[in-house]
């Protein structure tokens, strides 16, 4: 497989820092690197918490993890220098790690055009209009690599002893026979939080028809969010837990009928562990942000100014003017055709 330049890359630097669901957007890319250039060392360059995305991938020989501190920078400028890479990929489309790999000393720089920083990379790439799905269009920037691929599937792994310290807590837990639903009503952005007490009204149908346990799915320092949609509730839920670790979230994914939640990383970590996945979205549009798999449902709202949005100088509306009858409507109807085998309910 050629590079472009008439040879084969050796060693090659990807790079995308901050959300969860942003890093697991590269993992289709990622692939391709590693299944078409055999022997090619892959390394990542990423934040906490999303460089364990990368830490147990077969892709990626060695995962950088930075609080992008000057210092620190300097220390791995002099890393990456040392490492003498061939092939840049910069997914961020951000200054800093645009600058950053104009630094870099690495002779091939692959990133988005951009006005401000298209001078970093020696390929800068623009999107392609007919791309949607986020994770398609950083997967087509390999493109001037010569490498393609239709698989744009995410990838998420899990180590065998992480998924066995998650069942001997799972056993502690509990659980009682029964399909079990995995409820995110988190986001750290207020456009994505479908409200608490809709969340509550979802649950409570979610016990009456399928007698169904609810296990809220967040993240670290999110449980006041989860405890309002319980406090909402007329049924009991499982005890909240905020301390889930990734992998013993994406083994509790494995155990669950299918996630139900916002439009957030762990939604996207639902997708990779290849599991039925409804998602309430707001500001942001499914067709960027939603898997193109009809095992991945969506329901969205706009009331007239997604594509022109004016945000923070509105109301929300098209995350708080989706009602509770129109998510059940489209959720029983995702649910009897991809999470369980029948509705006990019978119709």
């Amino acid at each position: 497989m050629s590079s472009g330049q008439g040879h084969k890359p050796t060693r090659v630097l990807c790079i995308q820092l901050k959300q969860l669901g942003d890093v697991l957007m590269t993992t289709p890319a990622v692939r391709t690197l590693a299944t078409n250039l055999g022997d090619c060392e892959i390394d990542f360059l990423t934040q906490r918490p999303a460089n364990t995305i990368y830490d147990n991938s077969p892709y990626v020989r060695h995962v950088y993890c930075v609080r992008w501190k000057a210092r620190e920078l300097w220390s791995l400028l002099l890393e990456v220098r040392r490492r003498k890479y061939d092939v840049l990929v910069d997914f961020s489309g951000s200054s800093k790690t645009a600058h950053f790999a104009r630094l870099s000393g690495i002779p091939r720089r692959i990133g988005l055009a951009h006005r401000k920083h298209s001078w970093c990379f020696t390929d800068a790439m623009t999107m392609p209009e007919e791309i949607d799905y986020v994770a398609a269009r950083k997967l087509s920037m390999l493109s001037v690599l010569d490498l393609q691929s239709a698989d744009s599937s995410l990838d998420f792994f899990v180590p065998a002893a992480a998924r066995q310290r998650f069942e001997a807590r799972f056993e502690q837990w509990g659980i009682k026979p029964g399909p079990l639903f995995a409820v995110s009503p988190v986001s750290k952005r207020a456009f994505k939080v479908w409200p608490a007490e809709r969340y509550a009204q979802i649950c409570d149908r979610l016990v009456e028809r399928y007698a169904g346990q609810i296990f809220f799915l967040i993240g670290p320092g999110e449980k006041q969010v989860a405890e309002q949609v319980r406090d909402h509730m007329k049924h009991e839920s499982l005890p909240v837990f905020d301390d889930l670790d990734l992998y013993e979230a994406a083994s509790l994914l494995d155990r669950a009928a299918c996630y139900i939640g916002n439009d957030n990383g762990l939604m996207h970590l639902s997708v990779a562990r290849k599991r039925p996945t409804f998602a309430v979205f707001g500001r942001h549009s499914p067709r960027n942000w939603a898997a193109p798999d009809p095992m991945h449902a969506t329901i969205e709202y706009d009331p007239g100014c997604k594509a022109d949005c004016f945000y923070p100088g509105c109301q929300m509306e098209c995350i708080n003017g989706i009602p509770v009858d129109a998510v059940w409507q489209r959720l029983t109807g995702f649910i009897h055709d991809f999470a369980l085998d029948q509705d006990p309910s019978g119709s």
